[in-house]
């Protein structure tokens, strides 16, 4: 795992050394163990190349593995981030004695050599790269088909400048560029920025599945990878759902064993939960030793510790547990977190991801986790809607009105999981009164349409977004259309976004910040395409989710950990703006800053955080966004 810098100068003057390596220089908590950059003379038609790397030594951690490498007496040059888990088998097909180490690096060099930019498309793993063919004056960058590992980038008059965390690319010589306001919008809907949009005017995600090809001055991004669509009849190539089940296992089993390969010591995140449970399993199940786990406990946390579902997994399996217990400072912590995840980013469960990273660098490099299964196998409690909608067709939507506002006037928590449930009922009443595809914006969204009209300023009152992006992608699979579509849809639409730009950022970002290889299991490509083409009636059974890998769970796992009630990784924030966070964040989102740039009304926000305050109406996820925008906005944008 490692922070990567290309930048080629199209202008007819070298790349700046100093600039290059303060861009690399940043990066230095992606890959704390070896810094690399090269400057490339400018060619004959004026392309000037800079290439930095941070190296994370995982594979062949001697010197010949560091980078910036070079392939066929420098005509290829190459900076990567993340493993391609195959390169043992491409290696073989490409000539083992070609090479001189024994990374997956120098076989992405390789197979580029023999087959361009189709390469791509036959490794397996989580990657984002940037490959210079000097002699066609080519830059080839790719990530990986889920977005497990990110890449930015950013096309000015000079040239092209890609890197692996967007902190990077703001060291570039000129002016920051302005805030995006649709993605600042679009952050308030959701949580975070979508790709390929960034925060910033200009500055782009390389969308998962997707290489960039620049050449001439010539730019060129396009998709290698799509996400197959189940069969629009909903019947199974399957018998049965054993055999399905049968089927799955063996393929998660061959993705556990291909995510063992490491030169470092590797362990798991074990959160007692179904996916990080089975990942634990297959692991001791591969293993000569007992497998090192880890879960992260905060003092006092009482319905958020999930604690000792961990043990009772950890003791089943013999695995060397590490119970890390820590003392959560939501004010200490914040401002930090920001800084790691460049853009403004609102999925409160990057806290204790935060500490369990943390704790986990001091005992081992690589831990593999369960991420993923909620959104391959239908976990969310949301994709249950269109049984929902299917019972209570006969609900007229004035009556859901009624029935949501009746919900809404009762007081609200998330201590327990009942409260918790209720809260997701209030949303379900609301979305009942929609067509699906507005039903879908509003299950995911944090800020409702509605309330944007009072809370956004002169500078974002235009900005609304409609769902128009995600209609086009949700009509775009009218082929599902029937029944059990709500399934399919939402998971193509979850894979699409909620899982790279939120769920993998933040395993990402969180990791990265100190050093540490996540690898995840479950998001094998061959998996996730497996299960795109399983019917619905597989994932999802009435209000039963995840339906079939509780069927695969059921192999090796107790009742008591397959059939327990979903628990997300989860802060109680709610709490905190009523505690420890209520002064500091009442200061920074009442002050003048975010009223006097046109971004929000301070009497709207005024009104939200009484309405919480007062346990009226649970509004702890928007304020939680807020509060984070406007740290960002203090410490990064402004900085």
């Amino acid at each position: 795992m490692c922070g990567i810098v290309a930048w080629v100068r199209s202008d007819g003057r070298s790349v700046d050394r100093q600039v290059l390596e303060r861009m690399t220089a940043i990066q230095a908590h992606r890959g704390p163990d070896a810094q690399g950059v090269v400057v490339l003379p400018a060619e004959d038609e004026g392309v000037s190349v800079g290439l930095g790397h941070r190296r994370l030594k995982v594979l062949d951690p001697s010197p010949e593995g560091n980078q910036p490498m070079a392939w066929g007496s420098g005509r290829l040059w190459i900076v990567h981030n993340g493993e391609v888990y195959n390169f043992r088998e491409l290696k073989e097909e490409l000539g083992p004695e070609t090479f001189r180490t024994a990374t997956d690096t120098e076989v992405i060099l390789a197979a580029y050599a023999r087959w361009a930019e189709r390469s791509v498309e036959r490794f397996n793993g989580m990657f984002g790269f940037a490959l210079w063919d000097g002699e066609r004056g080519r830059l080839l960058a790719a990530r990986d088909r889920l977005g497990i590992k990110p890449l930015y980038y950013w096309q000015r008059a000079d040239g092209l400048a890609i890197s692996s965390e967007l902190k990077a690319l703001l060291q570039l010589p000129g002016p920051r560029p302005d805030i995006d306001l649709d993605a600042l919008d679009a952050y308030l809907t959701f949580g975070y920025v979508p790709a390929p949009a960034t925060i910033y005017e200009g500055i782009r995600k390389l969308s998962p599945g997707h290489r960039l090809i620049w050449e001439a001055e010539s730019l060129k991004v396009e998709p290698y990878w799509e996400l197959p669509l189940p069969n629009s009849s909903g019947e199974s190539s399957f018998s049965s759902e054993e055999e399905a089940a049968e089927a799955f296992l063996e393929l998660l089993r061959q993705s556990v064993r291909r995510r063992l390969v490491s030169d470092v010591p590797l362990g798991a995140f074990l959160s007692g939960g179904l996916d990080s449970s089975l990942v634990v399993a297959l692991m001791a199940e591969a293993c000569s030793g007992p497998v090192e786990t880890f879960t992260v406990r905060f003092r006092g946390a009482g319905y958020y510790d999930e604690s000792p579902y961990a043990h009772q997994v950890s003791e089943l399996f013999g695995t060397d547990h590490h119970l890390l217990e820590v003392e959560a400072s939501a004010v200490e912590i914040l401002p930090r977190l920001v800084w790691h995840t460049d853009e403004p980013f609102a999925d409160s469960s990057a806290v204790p991801t935060y500490y369990l990273a943390q704790k986990t660098r001091s005992h081992v490099t690589v831990a593999l986790s369960g991420t993923g299964g909620d959104d391959i196998l239908a976990g969310y409690r949301r994709y249950t809607f269109g049984d929902l909608r299917r019972r209570f067709w006969w609900l007229r939507p004035s009556i859901a009105r009624g029935l949501r506002h009746l919900a809404a006037g009762l007081p609200v928590s998330r201590r327990t999981r009942l409260l918790e449930t209720f809260l997701l009922g209030q949303r379900f009443l609301e979305a009942l009164a929609l067509e699906p595809a507005q039903a879908y914006l509003r299950l995911v969204a944090l800020c409702p349409e509605a309330l944007k009209g009072s809370l956004y300023g002169p500078a974002l009152a235009s900005r609304r977004t409609d769902g128009s992006q995600l209609e086009e992608l949700w009509h775009r699979y009218r082929s599902l259309d029937g029944k059990g579509d709500f399934v399919a849809k939402a998971l193509a639409l979850d894979q699409r976004y909620y899982l790279p730009d939120d769920l993998l950022v933040k395993e990402d970002r969180m990791t990265m910040a100190h050093g540490l290889e996540g690898r995840y299991p479950l998001l094998d490509h061959g998996l996730v395409e497996f299960c795109a083409r399983l019917p619905s009636s597989m994932k999802v059974r009435g209000l039963s989710t995840k339906h079939l890998l509780k069927i695969v769970g059921r192999k090796l796992l107790p009742p008591s950990v397959v059939d327990r009630p979903k628990h997300g990784f989860a802060v109680p924030i709610g709490e905190w703006f009523r505690g420890e966070l209520a002064r500091s964040a009442r200061e920074l989102l009442l002050g003048d800053a975010l009223e006097r740039e046109g971004f929000f009304r301070r009497a709207a926000v005024e009104r939200l955080w009484q309405e919480h305050a007062a346990g009226r109406v649970d509004h702890s996820p928007l304020l939680w966004a807020l509060l984070v925008f406007g740290i960002w906005y203090e410490t990064v944008h402004e900085a």
